[in-house]
């Protein structure tokens, strides 16, 4: 096929060989191909979505079977991402038993499902099918190189894909339009309609894209995250509508939209999905892995302005989009009003982290309302627990997707978001506001949420998170409004490989042998317990956590504090002008955290009330305060709000 052809002149023009041959992906594309040629299969590419890293062989090809009880892993081996591996490993090495192997795979896959019937169902969900017909594309690309295919293994090829594209539009739902499996399904097919536009009438190629553009514009928050709230399928969002994107400018075709100006608004914040250990920031249905060469696809694509590091990227794009480095400055701070989505990310001092007070999202959003996770270093020390597996019902899934397995507050043990399996809640919590602040020395960020307790009463929970950057000293102020007499338990999950260690009133929290530490105002429990996180899809760790018990009755507030010294925390006493009370927490509360190395002191006063009897000028060790958040450090004193 001329097309394919066409492509591929254009993708290896000049010396791709050369600038792919040493990269890490050429070298695992390798080995990869190689488990292949012996029928053994692992699925461990960043965007796999439901990874598998523990090889498993076949004696006999049987496109329905699951070696691991986890029917996910058949929807992986039927979406068919190695065939471009083996194309990849016969370009590298000129060994034409990949392509063999390809071949092989490819007509025994057709003779098992030339139709689909309730016995190879597991191969023909849309979204499989959607993703497989773009490595089918992808692959024929880099089978053209030669005449590899006869005229009737080329026949058999269009005949399935006629059969799968027939079937995405047969099987397409309304509601995949505000889902990640409409884009996978439509990028697929619209990707077959390029390449063989005879397969597909025109006017399912005009509902196609026009449902496609939509998807796109419905998808994704003003402020640029996805809906699902999931990172991980963000990146499949956009890198298979890249892929398409790609096609058509290689291929030189018109596109009825601007696609790359609306992936450049989905796109616009992966530069803080990004953690400076180059993993992608796991939270909900994610998974802790390396994202730096889909960063760097989708920068060479003009779709980011990231860094580029390596050649990596060229496997994927070819030669048409040989860029040099990139050097855009993003701002440390992304605030994701809209989404609910904050991040803050120093990739000098290796500061990051993360808070989340959105909307739930799809069925991959997890009970995480008020949830942060912490960095330092350039590693992780408070993470969330990850996903593990979608297989149904499992309860490590449950406990994983739960307010308890989440750096979250839970209240008379009765969550505000209950999961009710692994796919399913039976209530949430409802995120209220959020408002931030960033300047040289603070950023500051509070959010407020509420939920429905076991009487069926609201009550109202504050958290405030303010990074005292010179220090790197980190303060999470809790307030709860809830009348009567309750609980609450404040999780902080840490890192599998974070070493725990009692430190004085707190913890040392150690990894790499870089220690921080945490301490609490809290006159409750803190303490330990064994948690688990799942960095990745199917993998499972144990990994200690951090818990505080307290009572209280109508209100509570508290502080917790990370930093990267020891320090000592003090309550501060705090009385009206025209009076020597002290004021309740409620009005105003304040704390003094004292560096034990330096002995600096910084004081920090939250009002959460407003005064209602009495001067609402109040005093704490000669100062003079009011308003609603004021930081006192040696130097100056900030009213924030």
């Amino acid at each position: 096929m001329q097309k394919f052809k066409n492509y591929f002149l254009k993708y290896t023009n000049g010396n791709w060989n050369d600038l792919v041959k040493t990269t890490q992906t050429a070298t695992h594309s390798i080995y990869k191909a190689n488990l292949i040629l012996n029928n053994i299969f692992m699925f461990d590419d960043a965007l796999d979505m439901e990874a598998c890293y523990i090889p498993y062989h076949f004696k006999v090809m049987d496109w329905s079977y699951t070696p691991n009880t986890d029917v996910e892993w058949v929807f992986m081996l039927n979406r068919q991402g190695f065939l471009i591996d083996l194309l990849t490993a016969y370009h590298l090495t000129g060994e034409t038993k990949y392509i063999n192997k390809w071949k092989y795979l490819i007509f025994d896959w057709i003779e098992h499902n030339s139709e689909i019937n309730d016995e190879n169902e597991t191969a023909w969900r849309p979204i499989d099918t959607g993703i497989r017909c773009s490595n089918w594309i992808r692959s024929l690309i880099l089978l053209s190189d030669k005449n590899h295919l006869t005229d009737k293994e080329w026949e058999k090829i269009q005949q399935s894909l006629k059969l799968q594209t027939d079937s995405i539009k047969e099987r397409y739902l309304s509601k995949h339009t505000l889902s990640n499996w409409g884009v996978l399904e439509l990028t697929g097919y619209l990707s077959v309609n390029l390449f063989f536009p005879e397969m597909i009438l025109d006017e399912n190629v005009q509902w196609a894209w026009a449902t496609f553009e939509e998807q796109l514009d419905i998808q994704f928050y003003r402020d640029g995250f996805h809906w699902e709230q999931s990172p991980l399928y963000q990146f499949e969002v956009i890198m298979s509508s890249a892929i398409l994107l790609m096609h058509h400018e290689y291929l030189q075709k018109e596109i009825p939209f601007n696609l790359r100006e609306k992936l450049q608004h989905a796109a616009s914040i992966i530069y803080y999905m990004e953690q400076p250990n180059k993993k992608l920031l796991a939270l909900h249905d994610s998974d802790s892995v390396d994202i730096d060469k889909a960063i760097a696809i989708l920068s060479a694509l003009d779709i980011s302005n990231t860094k580029i590091t390596s050649n990596d990227y060229l496997i994927t794009t070819g030669m048409n989009y040989q860029t040099e480095d990139k050097k855009t400055d993003f701002p440390k701070f992304y605030a994701g009003e809209v989404s609910g989505n904050y991040i803050y990310k120093d990739t000098i001092k290796g500061t990051y982290y993360s808070l989340f007070n959105g909307r739930h999202g799809s069925s991959h959003g997890h009970a995480s309302l008020g949830q942060f996770t912490f960095g330092l270093y350039g590693q992780d020390y408070i993470v969330d627990p990850g996903r593990f597996t979608y297989v149904h019902d499992s309860p490590i899934r449950t406990y994983l997707k739960s307010q308890s397995g989440h750096n979250s507050i839970v209240l008379d043990q009765y969550p505000h978001t209950a999961v009710d399996g692994s796919w399913s809640y039976k209530n949430l919590g409802e995120p209220l506001s959020n408002k931030s602040y960033d300047d040289e020395d603070y950023n500051i960020i509070e959010v407020v949420y509420s939920g429905k307790g076991n009487n069926n009463q609201i009550y109202l929970i504050k958290r405030l998170f303010i990074h005292i950057k010179k220090e790197e000293t980190f303060v999470v102020i809790d307030v709860i409004d809830y009348p009567g007499a309750h609980t609450f338990q404040k999780n902080y999950q840490l890192d599998a490989d974070v070493f725990l260690s009692k430190d004085a009133e707190g913890y040392c929290l150690t990894k790499n042998k870089l220690p921080i530490y945490i301490y609490t105002t809290s006159k409750g429990v803190f303490s330990t317990k064994q948690g688990i996180v799942s960095p990745i899809y199917n993998q499972l760790r144990n990994a200690e956590k951090i818990y505080s018990d307290n009572t209280f009755l109508d209100f509570s507030i508290e502080a917790t504090v990370l930093s990267k010294t020891r320090v000592k925390l003090q309550e501060k006493e705090i009385v009206q002008d025209d009076s020597v009370s002290v004021v309740s927490p409620e009005n105003m509360y304040g704390i003094e955290i004292i560096n034990e190395e330096t002995s600096s002191k910084l004081m920090l006063y939250y009002s959460d009330k407003d005064t209602v009897k009495g001067n609402k000028l109040f005093r704490s060790d000669g100062i003079n305060l009011y308003g609603k958040l004021i930081i006192k450090s040696e130097q100056n004193k900030k009213v924030i709000w």
